[in-house]
């Protein structure tokens, strides 16, 4: 492939998020954006639903419900 287009782009984002690097998920994302790529509604839910993800898991681990957490596998630091 000469040239990535959408598709690509959105499959390697949303593989680093699938993998734990959210941060480089939004980089890809905003690199994209910054190539003048318009976006589709893949990239857009995505995202969203990426920092869906990341605000319910804050919730919920800020409440004492004495859930367990995981705390092996993938991470933003690996």
């Amino acid at each position: 492939m000469s040239e990535p287009d959408v598709v690509s782009w959105n499959a390697l984002a949303l593989g680093y998020d699938q993998l734990g690097h959210g941060s480089e998920a939004k980089k890809v994302f905003d690199d994209v954006e910054n190539k003048g790529i318009r976006l589709n509604r893949v990239s857009c839910n995505g995202m969203i639903a990426k920092d869906v993800l990341a605000r319910l898991s804050s919730f919920l681990l800020s409440k004492n419900w004495g859930l367990e957490t995981e705390t092996s596998g993938p991470t933003d630091n690996a």
